[in-house]
């Protein structure tokens, strides 16, 4: 779904073809306070997640000091999840306004409103001091949108470039109402509103990789970025595949889920060249995953679609969660036993985080799993705030989401020495060995090729890359972003730190 964050890129396009000016900054230390003392900005628009609201109001505090010397009003402005689902921020941080949903229409409409001097009303998506009741739309031709400016991160950080992962987006939305996912919010908040599930054209996103690959021909490796990339075999899939296949050419990942890779589906994407899906489990109990997660996938779908993986070559990227609500420490080693089971290629795991409005945290609530006010702003890592489990527990859990991507890949009689390893308070140091491990298995196996052969691009990347993967939650800015524009116009240029 496009946020102010998630196509960032693409606002940014937009932004320049009106002819405004823009950087892209993040909260990283008093960057921003020097950005924008530099480049006098008329409009700063967060991007904001639920799990970094607190960063953003600490940084904002900064900035509103900062832009009452300007000699022009400033407009502030927050999209992204976080203002999607808990509008009171327009209020509590006291802004101009706010996107909920996505903002491919709106921003050119607050921008020139904010320009001219008129009112922010009648603006669908934005909430404003001005206007305190929502129009919504959901932008429904996507053709006519530009494609995405990446020359924004290239220009700062030119050796990202030689990466040769390029991303993709083909589709918006998700038909799917999975219980841990604000999907299921969304797609309620925007009923009636249009289809939830839009597609652009074949030929639109064959044109815009085209495009891509030949301004960047270091692209080694397409990325699909769509929440399900495929749901079944249509006209669209059908010929999105022959002109990919034709046209492209270039390896690729995607994004599916096991009820719908099929033997069909798979064997036209090895076909096109796909070499890695993304295919979470989330839960090794069937019921759990139907009554709890409303996954509804059983236990003999998920093994059949991995096994159809192995039949075509195609690697598998899955995800667990851990310490679910109303389940058990030994539900989460039977996690871990059932992907060991599948032999996927890179698993994850994850202690689940429950954040407000979800399905899944109302469920805790509900049945005394989880206390009312609970810090929603705990991180990858984090040991789990749910009170069914002890605190022992807790840390074991911890420990098994950094060892057991590890131990999924390694033969099974090593398990034996995993259940042992958890039990050591050494929670740090399996940190820094799964971080590794990550890095590693998804560099070799879902995105391999995509490091440039030159020894010193690619030890900056790398070095990149390890400093990401060891840093807290709380440490890495990468999520929290600022674009600044200047409605004066004039050549645009991205600041931001990789």
């Amino acid at each position: 779904m496009s946020q102010w964050g998630s196509c960032s890129y693409l606002l940014f396009a937009i932004c320049k073809n009106n002819g405004h000016e823009t950087k892209l900054v993040t909260l990283d230390g008093n960057q921003i306070l020097k950005i924008a003392q530099d480049f006098k900005p008329h409009v700063i628009a967060y991007s904001a997640m639920t799990a970094d609201i607190t960063a953003f109001k600490k940084a904002d505090l900064k900035i509103q000091n900062l832009i009452n010397s300007f000699p022009h009003k400033v407009l502030r402005i927050m999209g992204g999840p976080h203002p999607t689902y808990f509008k009171e921020v327009l209020n509590e941080m006291n802004l101009d306004a706010i996107c909920v949903g996505e903002g491919d229409y709106a921003i050119t409409k607050v921008l020139e409103k904010f320009k001219t001097g008129l009112p922010l009303v009648d603006i669908p998506n934005i909430l404003s001091k001005d206007q305190s009741e929502l129009i919504k739309e959901l932008p429904s031709e996507l053709d006519d949108l530009p494609f995405a400016d990446r020359d924004i991160l290239y220009d700062y950080l030119p050796h990202y470039q030689y990466i040769g992962l390029r991303s993709f987006v083909t589709a918006r939305g998700c038909a799917f109402n999975c219980s841990y996912c604000y999907v299921h919010a969304y797609n309620e908040m925007f009923k009636g509103y249009g289809d939830v599930v839009r597609r652009r054209s074949p030929d639109d996103v064959i044109s815009e990789i085209k495009e891509v690959i030949t301004k960047y021909p270091q692209a080694r490796l397409i990325r699909f970025a769509d929440d399900t990339f495929i749901y079944n075999v249509n006209e669209w899939f059908l010929e999105f595949s022959q002109k990919y296949k034709e046209e492209i050419g270039l390896p690729f990942y995607c994004l599916m889920r096991s009820n719908t890779f099929t033997e069909e589906i798979a064997k036209i994407l090895a076909d096109m060249g796909c070499i890695a899906v993304g295919m979470s489990i989330e839960s090794g109990d069937a019921k759990m995953r139907s009554r709890i997660l409303k996954r509804y996938i059983p236990d003999k779908t998920i093994r059949a679609s991995f096994d159809i993986a192995k039949k075509y070559g195609i690697n598998t990227y899955a995800n667990t969660m851990l310490a679910l609500p109303g389940g058990s420490l030994e539900d989460d080693f039977n996690s871990f036993r059932f992907a060991r089971d599948l032999k996927v290629t890179a698993p994850t795991y994850s202690v689940f985080c429950p954040y407000p409005g979800l399905q899944l945290t109302n469920y805790a609530l509900e049945n005394g799993y989880l206390e009312e006010g609970f810090n929603y702003e705990n991180k990858y890592g984090s040991p789990s705030v749910l009170n069914c489990y002890t605190d022992k527990e807790k840390n074991i859990q911890v420990r098994l989401q950094h060892l057991g991507p590890m131990f999924t890949v390694l033969p099974k009689f090593l398990s034996p020495l995993l259940y042992l390893l958890v039990k050591l308070p050494l929670t740090a140091l399996y940190h820094k060995i799964g971080a590794l491990f990550e890095v590693f298995i998804l560099s070799t196996k879902v995105f391999k090729g995509i490091y440039p052969k030159n020894p010193i691009i690619f030890a900056k990347i790398a070095l990149d890359s390890i400093k990401y993967a060891h840093k807290s939650a709380d440490e890495n800015e990468g999520s929290r972003m600022a674009p600044i524009l200047n409605l004066e116009g004039g050549p645009s240029r991205d600041i931001k730190k990789g």
